[in-house]
């Protein structure tokens, strides 16, 4: 079909983006992307907050991690896969709650989980070193050290080299084969213009990671990702200056209680007044300046001859002002975290109960998407570890796990609750779902955050008390 160009909008006549790969698109701005979104999380409250209720969707206080390995496919029984399930689940515990497993011993796998995907959405993405550690702290030898993107770089002797780019070397099939990683952290040191790097092979020989990277890949070939804040940077710093000149202008208003308009500096009546010649003006301005205006209440004001007092009023704060701010933060909300203004602000006072539920079921659809991609990139790999070190040490008995992985590594994972507005509405509705087969006890309790068989353990043993 053919476009008649003379039909073609003006406005898109002037606008002629370059056609670009991934990384010629993002690799050239990706540093400077990393400091905006940085600082903006630093000294602005609502984006500090959407990234706040943001993780905190997704992962809450941490991620239920429940092992529940394909018995159909390794050919054993449901009690033996039962019994095999609650012995990783319970040596998983004790591995995700103990510092020991970060190499520093800072933080246990739920809050490095939060910390890590805090990363990748104020960032862009995140690394972490697999360590094995033989005699360190703890029941396991496998350790996790978490590094920022910025210490991703390539080597200045192999920039121009075409396998390797931003701090990652791909093999022939486009895949990550090794990783460049600073010693340092690039900008600590200003006079160390060569900064050293290690090479970090992706994997071992046996094909066990030993470099995690998550980041959020929206094009084909991208090697790094992007702040949620890029396609809203400029519209954020804009709310972010208008909201800074109102708050001056407000305060301004507060502290201005009356402008006085004095006469020309040449009021002889005035110099004559205080004694003063003709030459002595600077003096007479001295005096102005130190005349006690002070507004006190009830107080009256005294003002020298022939001067004039006049109400300041600026209208501050602007009328629409709430409005306006609030249609931005929609924009902003949607188009970073993908969370409605309601759930960002914690404000429902005005939405009526269809609104709010409709609000909550579109960032619940979003929250399970994101974490489902976090479970994919983040989980996955860290269960995969932590399976293979337990089968390799004897704490688990599998051993065809090598030739049967995708049998052995089946999980499930509960996060915090959908939440509810109405608990005796949503109650009534779950009943009537599994009632009618529409729905499992399993899934309806998992909506609630709740692990059904932990909750009907947990019934049974007060049901026998």
């Amino acid at each position: 079909m053919s476009v008649d160009r003379t039909k073609v909008d003006a406005i898109l006549k002037s606008w002629n983006p370059r056609a670009l790969s991934a990384n010629q698109e993002l690799l050239d701005k990706v540093s400077d992307l990393y400091s905006k979104s940085r600082d903006l999380q630093n000294s602005n409250g609502l984006a500090n907050a959407i990234l706040n209720k943001k993780v905190d969707k997704v992962i809450g206080q941490g991620l239920k991690l429940m092992p529940q390995i394909d018995y159909r496919a390794l050919g054993i029984d449901v009690k033996e896969a039962k019994a095999w399930n609650e012995k990783a689940e319970s040596l998983w515990n004790l591995y995700a709650n103990s510092k020991n497993y970060d190499l520093a011993a800072k933080n246990n796998f739920h809050e490095s989980s939060r910390l890590a995907l805090r990363t990748v959405y104020m960032n862009g993405d995140v690394l972490a070193l697999v360590h094995w550690v033989p005699n360190g702290k703890g029941m396991f030898k496998t350790k996790i050290q978490l590094i920022e993107c910025d210490r991703l770089i390539t080597p200045n002797k192999l920039k121009n080299k075409k396998n390797i780019r931003a701090g990652i070397e791909y093999n022939k099939h486009n895949e990550p084969v090794a990783y460049y990683i600073a010693k340092d952290y690039p900008d600590d040191n200003l006079l160390n213009t060569n900064v050293e790097c290690v090479r970090v092979p992706a994997k071992t020989k046996w094909g066990r990671a030993r470099v995690i990277h998550v980041f959020k890949q929206d094009r084909v070939d991208q090697s790094r990702g992007k702040p949620i804040f890029t396609p809203i940077l400029t519209l954020f710093k804009k709310l972010d200056l208008y909201e800074e000149a109102e708050l001056s202008a407000a305060v301004v208003s507060a502290m201005v209680a009356l402008i006085v308009e004095s006469p020309p500096k040449d009021d002889k009546e005035l110099l004559t007044q205080f004694g003063l010649g003709d030459d002595d003006q600077e003096v007479l301005e001295e005096i102005r300046h130190g005349w006690n205006r002070g507004m006190q209440p009830g107080n009256i004001v005294h003002l020298f001859n022939g001067e004039k007092a006049h109400t300041f009023a600026p209208n501050r704060p602007n009328s629409s002002f709430s409005a306006f701010v609030e249609n931005i933060t929609r924009t902003v909300g949607i188009g970073s975290a993908g969370l409605s203004y309601e759930t960002i602000m914690s404000d429902f006072s005005k939405c009526n109960y269809s609104s709010a539920r409709a609000a909550l079921q579109e960032d619940w659809e979003n929250i399970m998407v994101s974490r489902s991609w976090f479970v994919s990139e983040w989980v996955d790999i860290h269960y995969e570890l932590f399976i293979e070190e337990c089968i390799n040490t004897g704490r688990l008995e599998a051993p065809d796990f090598y030739e049967n992985k995708e049998a052995y590594l089946k999980y499930s994972v509960q996060g915090p609750a959908k939440g509810v507005l109405d608990p005796v509405k949503e109650t009534k509705a779950s009943v009537m779902l599994v009632e009618a087969g529409l729905s499992s006890r399993t899934h309806e309790a998992a909506k609630q955050g709740i692990v059904w068989d932990d909750n009907a353990d947990q019934l049974e043993r007060e049901q026998g008390i």
